[in-house]
């Protein structure tokens, strides 16, 4: 690959990076400017630390993600969100959110289509 291909997949990589982390800070309430502002040293400490070095990222990490919170789903109870966000080292925050989707995907899977017959 040309460095000018190279740069440009590196550019892509990082403007994107920049861009989910300010997305993923805007849907925790964080306001825009300030996700901004984040977002990018996000990346130059990315940058400053993973620099020069070739990565590979797998495209199967959303499944660990996945099964990671299938277990933090299974270890709550209702009333021990706490321990299991020390337990998972997250927030509180994050284990209700975490819940709270796949709360939602349990039910939209096991609940049959009203309006389809097959």
């Amino acid at each position: 690959m040309k460095n000018s291909a190279m740069g440009s997949r590196r550019d892509a990589f990082l403007d994107d990076l920049s861009s989910q982390v300010a997305l993923v800070l805007r849907e925790l309430n964080i306001d825009e400017a300030k996700a901004d502002i984040a977002a990018n040293e996000v990346t130059a400490k990315v940058v400053a630390n993973f620099g020069g070095e070739q990565l590979y990222i797998p495209k199967d990490y959303t499944h660990k993600l996945q099964a990671r919170a299938l277990a933090i789903y299974d270890a709550c109870n209702g009333r021990n969100h706490a321990e299991v966000a020390k337990q998972f080292d997250i927030s509180v925050s994050w284990v209700y959110r975490i819940y709270k989707r796949i709360h939602a995907q349990t039910i939209a899977k096991n609940q049959r289509d009203m309006f389809n017959s097959h």
